[in-house]
This record gives structure tokens, sequence and C-alpha cells, in this order.
């Protein structure tokens, strides 16, 4: 199920930004990181995590809507070769919390 719901994620990040979308589940971190490419961008333009708890216990719509109450493109666009936004609880949970830009 779990898989079923990381594909029809990525393939709406992948409508919305028009970027490719890879996925890495980060076990230390309990959460699904999306990596998003950009053509004609060197590395990544935007890194999200998402907690397992939110993945497993919600749906893929309530999931997207969640994410566009929280305006997830401009958290993505302020932070993109920064940090790494974290999604938990229905929500991005507060800036000061997000991990390091992978290298």
């Amino acid at each position: 199920m779990t898989e079923d719901k990381i594909k029809k994620l990525k393939d709406y990040f992948k409508q919305k930004t028009a970027c490719t979308v890879e996925h890495e589940w980060k076990i230390v971190f309990h959460c699904h990181r999306f990596y998003f490419r950009e053509e004609n961008h060197d590395g990544w333009r935007y890194v999200l995590d998402l907690c397992q708890d939110d993945l497993e216990e919600q749906s893929v719509a309530e999931i997207i809507a969640d994410l566009d109450a929280g305006k997830w493109n401009k958290v993505l666009d302020d932070y993109s070769g920064k940090r790494v936004p974290y999604f938990k609880d229905k929500k991005f949970a507060a800036a000061f919390t997000f991990r390091k830009w992978p290298t």
C-alpha cells in the first residue's frame, strides 16, 4: 500500500512542478524523502521530507490537501538549496527543525 501512495505522490509532484521526482526511505529520520530534479538545473531543485506516520495514516488525497493547505510549493521554493522542509502531523514542522540540505 505504501508503494502505491509513493507512486501517486511522485506523479502528483511531477505534474505540479514539471520536475523528475525520486524517492528514498530515510529510516534514521522515519520519513520518506522526495527529490525534485528540474531539467537544466544542477543538483536537486527541491527536497521534501514526509513523515512516515502521515503517509501510513492518511490517504493520498488527504496528504495532498494538507500539503496544498501548507502551500508546499512556496515552502519548497523558500528553502530550496538551504534546508529540507519536513511535513509532519498534517503540516510543515517549524523551520528550525528542517534538516540540512543533502550534499
